[in-house]
């Protein structure tokens, strides 16, 4: 990646959100409606994807297990409440099944803890191939835990197309101050390893996206971080924020709500989020799964998808209902604010 192109392009989206928070805009009624309108056709367009005539994700994310082994200062994970566990082979069959049927075009393998953890990763990742499914996979992960046996499998086997680690940081001083916990070197090297290994291929898989949260415990180091990953990483992901869970106790400045935007959320018309347990909450930031919409052991997913739970949030929010529903009250996520490179 060209580290001047990645850098200036994050000049230009840090000035417009600058410009966006500016009270002309921001407190603007006008301006409101016309974000809010935009949003609105965006969900409209979104439920174009059908399967057998009624509406169908565009993806899904699996959560494997909420277990960590960070504790990330703007993360809630060390103090959330809902009993932790790991997905069982069971339950990630039967999504597996669910979407291979509605051919999802995408998958995230994500959820509210680091899915590496999963001992089972790698022969989860392979039933994809093995019953057929063509979707494109996506592995987010912290990347502290990556060795060379796992990366080598997941690498000359391409079971995913996106490996997309956090990092968040320029050094391993600041790495330890927001994480916790040492792993600045050990994800230089495993992004290292990576690209080695596609080479030896000659392979464009799996695509390597590092994710890093601008916020005040690491100002003035995106020129380490760009200058650090740029040459062995095919994306960049830099966002303008970090965002406030709904409900957790934060004490990180996130944005200013004043400035907050709220628009009709994508998140409930782009994908479907199954936690280890096989309940489908509301949305990723719904992380101690409070708003349950059904369960993948029990409801197909179109059934989910299109049943009573989800269905009538997404009219509140058609309707700008927002803080009628507690986990979109305190939401500062969904915002033309939080926007990613």
């Amino acid at each position: 990646m060209n580290p001047q192109k990645v850098y200036f392009k994050y000049l230009g989206i840090r000035l417009v959100r600058r410009i966006l928070e500016n009270p002309i805009f921001s407190q603007n009624p006008y301006f409101r409606d016309f974000v809010r309108k935009l949003s609105l056709r965006k969900a409209k367009r979104l439920q174009k994807r059908t399967f057998d005539g009624s509406f169908a994700p565009w993806a899904v994310e699996i959560e494997l297990t909420n277990g960590c082994n960070i504790e990330c200062v703007f993360c809630p994970n060390p103090e959330h409440v809902r009993p932790k566990g790991m997905m069982s082979l069971e339950t990630f069959q039967r999504i597996a099944s669910e979407i291979k049927k509605l051919n999802v075009p995408h998958i995230i393998i994500s959820g509210f803890g680091e899915p590496t953890l999963d001992k089972n990763l790698v022969s989860k990742l392979e039933h994809f191939k093995t019953i057929g499914i063509s979707s494109e996979v996506m592995l987010v992960s912290n990347g502290t835990i990556f060795n060379p046996e796992i990366l080598k499998e997941i690498c000359d086997r391409e079971l995913v197309d996106i490996i997309s680690i956090s990092v968040d940081a320029g050094d391993e001083e600041s790495y330890v101050e927001i994480h916790k916990k040492e792993g600045y070197a050990k994800i230089r090297a495993s992004v290292e390893y990576i690209a080695e290994l596609k080479l030896k291929k000659g392979s464009s898989k799996p695509k390597v996206d590092l994710r890093y949260k601008d916020f005040y415990m690491n100002k003035g180091q995106i020129h380490k971080f760009i200058e650090t990953f740029s040459s062995h990483s095919d994306k960049m992901s830099i966002y303008a924020n970090i965002c406030t869970w709904p409900g957790a106790d934060s004490k990180i400045k996130a944005v200013d709500k004043e400035t907050l935007i709220k628009i009709v959320c994508p998140s409930l018309y782009q994908g479907m989020r199954i936690n280890w347990n096989g309940d489908v909450v509301i949305c990723p930031q719904d992380y101690e799964a409070h708003a349950i919409c059904g369960n993948i052991l029990k409801e197909s997913m179109l059934e989910i998808w299109n049943g009573e739970v989800l269905s009538k949030y997404r009219k509140m929010h058609e309707n700008y209902q927002f803080n009628e529903i507690p986990v979109c009250k305190d939401c500062d996520i969904n915002t033309h604010l939080l926007v990613p490179l």
